[in-house]
């Protein structure tokens, strides 16, 4: 995996929830969700063989915006990283595995092969958006082209205008 090198924000995992960013549909509780909350996964116990992991939100050009999960001790050599989406797919993976043979009448199965299936979606998802973005750097490298050949038209034009009439 790619590490970041950049962060806007460093926040202790404990401090972070993963959830913040899902609509109150998503909880399970009435009564929290009648408040705008949901139940929050406790990020107390994560640590890294060097300690607790702390999250981060990328500035690279690549992930803007993106948070991610790293050791405080990345630049001492500890190869902790992880995506923030990656990390709740996981964990959600982790959950389903567990609970699984709770739910009665094989519906277990149909929640892992849905889950199975959001994950296929989105990898198919993540694929367009490689080429997307790959198509676009394209554009960009297109676009300064003609940019440098604009510049350079004017200049040659503008230097014809001038010593062309003496």
């Amino acid at each position: 995996m790619a590490t970041e090198s950049s962060s806007r924000s460093s926040v202790p995992i404990a401090q972070h929830n993963i959830n913040d960013d899902l609509p109150s549909t998503y909880n399970s509780n009435r009564s929290d969700a009648s408040r705008g909350s949901i139940r929050k996964i406790n990020f107390e116990d994560l640590t890294c063989p060097c300690g607790r992991l702390r999250m981060h939100t990328s500035t690279t050009t690549d992930n803007p915006g993106r948070r991610f999960i790293r050791c405080p001790l990345w630049r001492d050599g500890c190869n902790f990283f992880q995506w923030e989406d990656d990390f709740a797919q996981n964990l959600l993976y982790f959950h389903i595995k567990h609970i699984k043979p709770q739910i009665p009448g094989g519906m277990g199965d149909v929640v892992e092969a849905a889950v199975e299936a959001i994950h296929v979606e989105d990898d198919g998802q993540n694929k367009k958006i490689m080429r997307l973005r790959t198509k676009l750097e394209d554009e960009r490298k297109k676009s300064h082209f003609l940019l440098v050949c604009l510049v350079l038209s004017i200049v040659v034009l503008f230097g014809l205008m001038l010593f062309g009439k003496t």
